[in-house]
């Protein structure tokens, strides 16, 4: 199966997980937003399994959606960012997976002639194997560094407080989300969205696995263990990007 074919079969899978959604569609917005991104999905991940362009267009449209749905729905609701942590690990991750995926699978060639290369001249992929895992393996590495200066703050604001938290929820604000929303963000879409693509590296695999695990934790306990997890989060993105900078990634040539 191409991989083309496997990410429009799994964007068939994450819609009808979510199938709850189609019955809103009678409900009025933003119900009717979700009902209509299910339908979107259902599109594109069959347009996929085809090997048609559309429906990559398709399922970048929902996959976006998705997420500025889920942005909407935090700032618009009020939601505190470690009660949302819990939905946005379960729906958001694999709709970050999902646009990036989309983003890179290789569709099959048209049926139009295609103008063959001169003579001698080998035709270069866009970006190459070992790029995409530099990326992805620098994505966590920012992600690990992000994580080193929250938990350095968080640590410092208990401290302060005298073992309190009421003031964590501003440390986490003007410290970290603002300064670093951007970085952040695009840590978060290109690591874990890359290991899904080069599946076949464990260790990409595991910090995606263990990102989710963190993100679980963090919004079921309280501020108090969030120095320690964090820490200990930024020890294992840090050692394995440098293992991987420094070990594994001349072997790509």
């Amino acid at each position: 199966m191409g991989k083309y074919r496997l990410l429009g079969s799994a964007v068939l899978v994450y819609a009808f997980l979510t199938s709850g959604a189609l019955l809103s569609v009678a409900l009025g917005w933003p119900e009717a937003v979700n009902g209509a991104l299910w339908l979107v999905y259902v599109l594109g991940g069959f347009g996929l399994i085809r090997g048609k362009g559309w429906g990559r267009a398709l399922t970048l449209l929902a996959a976006g959606g998705s997420l500025i749905a889920m942005v909407v729905l935090l700032i618009v609701g009020g939601v505190e960012l470690f009660y949302f942590s819990t939905v946005w690990s379960l729906g958001g991750l694999p709709a970050l997976a999902i646009l990036v995926s989309a983003l890179l699978v290789k569709l099959p060639p048209s049926k139009e002639v295609e103008v063959p290369p001169p003579t001698g001249a080998a035709r270069m992929p866009r970006i190459s194997q070992r790029a995409r895992h530099d990326i992805a393996y620098i994505s966590f590495m920012v992600l690990g560094l992000i994580s080193l200066w929250t938990s350095y703050f968080v640590h410092s604001e208990i401290q302060a407080a005298g073992g309190g938290t009421g003031g964590v929820d501003g440390v986490l604000g003007f410290l970290v989300i603002i300064p670093f929303g951007i970085p952040l963000l695009l840590a978060l879409i290109l690591g874990p969205g890359l290991s899904v693509f080069l599946w076949r590296d464990y260790r990409l695999m595991t910090l995606t696995v263990l990102s989710i695990a963190l993100v679980i934790a963090l919004s079921n306990l309280g501020y108090k263990t969030w120095p320690m997890l964090l820490s200990l989060y930024a020890a294992v993105c840090m050692t394995i990007g440098l293992i991987w900078f420094i070990k594994y990634r001349r072997q790509f040539g």
